[in-house]
């Protein structure tokens, strides 16, 4: 006979694939954000949102080994798949939260680099030529030429 599905195990399965994919979110953010430093024309991100967002996304991975270290603890350990645990979802929260600050710090900045190189690359309309010509001074006659 078949066992019942076992929620808890579920749980911890999903929890696990998340976390995962949370860090490979991470992971891609800092090598967005180092492609950018390096870039042969680096974009004007200033240094200060480079260094927070790098600072948020590490945090973001360091977040999801914890998670994932206690899980994988607590299964081997305890043969408890209860993702509920206090520890485990602060983890999995500041995960999270890291990541989607690290986001929105490094949006606002990409956003407007995008905004001014694409300016840059619109051509601008060039003027109208104006041709000076000299007035007529009353009392003087210009003279014109007779085939």
């Amino acid at each position: 006979m078949a066992d019942a599905p076992d929620p808890l195990k579920d749980s911890c399965a999903y929890a696990m694939e998340l976390t995962k994919q949370f860090l490979t979110l991470s992971a891609a953010g800092i090598a967005f954000i180092v492609g950018l430093v390096y870039a042969d024309k680096p974009g004007k991100i200033s240094p200060c949102a480079v260094g927070w967002s790098l600072s948020l996304f590490g945090l973001s991975i360091v977040s999801g080994w914890l998670f994932q270290m206690r899980m994988i603890g607590k299964v081997n350990k305890e043969k408890s798949h209860d993702v509920y645990e206090g520890f485990a979802q602060m983890v999995s929260i500041l995960q999270i939260l890291f990541f989607c600050a690290g986001v929105l710090v490094l949006f606002a900045p990409t956003l407007r680099t995008a905004r001014t190189q694409e300016a840059s690359t619109i051509p601008s309309p060039t003027p109208m030529p104006v041709y000076l010509l000299p007035t007529p001074t009353p009392g003087k006659t210009t003279p014109t030429l007779q085939p």
